[in-house]
């Protein structure tokens, strides 16, 4: 338990005021200061530098969120020390054959990519379909081989090193999310997005705070991206009382 925790405040990184000045002034210039805290904590935490690009804040449709690069997952995974490389990325078509490149100027139908962490018998593999992340963006439209092998690779990282990875997601894998999500009816304090959006399907801040057994000013990275996955359930037509209900104890209260 020691060496884990000395690993895990090995790569935490401190940043000055004039950091955080100058982040707020170009990094994460749209974000608001709840966000923005948000942003420094996960930065700190995962010691990954924002002036690099290996994380980074993005804002669509009012709402805000810190993402990571695939070279940031790749960092956070061979600071590990567990890291030994991975098999692939592979591609296929509807047919279902896995090939090393992708030739054809259709989308692939999927990728996986798998990764080797020691003590572990196998390598840990995980598909991205292209028809579940592709977000119609220039980027897709261009590079959807390589778009699909990111998320593939993001998906892989990330259950090959949950306690590193657990919460952090990459852009690629978060435009699709981001596109179903309708704009958000303020309500609660102004500078948190996730209250915002839950104002749209009728939840209150007393809600998600009962939701997860915590007040807003405590909800960690991991609550945040389970009251994300609770929306999307919710618009998905969910109600809202069931979706809030399973992340825990405390049965939610909903207008």
């Amino acid at each position: 338990m020691t060496a884990l925790v000395q690993q895990s405040t090995a790569i935490q990184r401190e940043f000055t005021p004039q950091d955080v000045e100058l982040i707020k002034r170009t990094v994460a210039k749209e974000a608001t200061d709840g966000e923005l805290k948000l942003f420094m904590a996960i930065a700190s935490r995962t010691g990954l530098d924002p002036f690099a690009r290996q994380i980074f804040f993005v804002k669509r449709g009012g709402v805000g969120q810190t993402t990571i690069s695939i070279d940031g997952f790749r960092l956070i995974a061979e600071r590990s020390g567990k890291y030994e490389g991975q098999l692939g990325p592979y591609w296929c078509g509807p047919d279902g054959e896995w090939k090393d490149v992708w030739l054809k100027d259709e989308p692939p139908a999927a990728a996986k990519v798998g990764i080797m962490r020691a003590g572990f018998r196998e390598p840990l593999w995980a598909v991205a379909n292209f028809s579940a992340y592709n977000a119609g963006s220039p980027i897709w439209k261009k590079m959807p081989a390589l778009m699909c092998s990111k998320v593939a690779e993001m998906l892989a990282l990330r259950r090959s090193f949950p306690m590193e990875l657990s919460g952090l997601y990459g852009v690629e894998e978060m435009e699709q999310a981001n596109s179903d999500v309708a704009p958000a009816v303020p309500s609660g304090p102004a500078e948190n997005p996730i209250v915002k959006a839950f104002a749209g399907v009728g939840v209150t801040l007393e809600g998600l705070e009962a939701a997860i057994g915590a007040k807003q000013a405590e909800w960690s990275p991991s609550q945040v991206d389970d009251l994300r996955a609770a929306y999307k359930k919710i618009k998905s037509g969910t109600p809202a009382d069931a979706a809030l209900a399973a992340l825990g104890v405390i049965e939610p209260v909903v207008e």
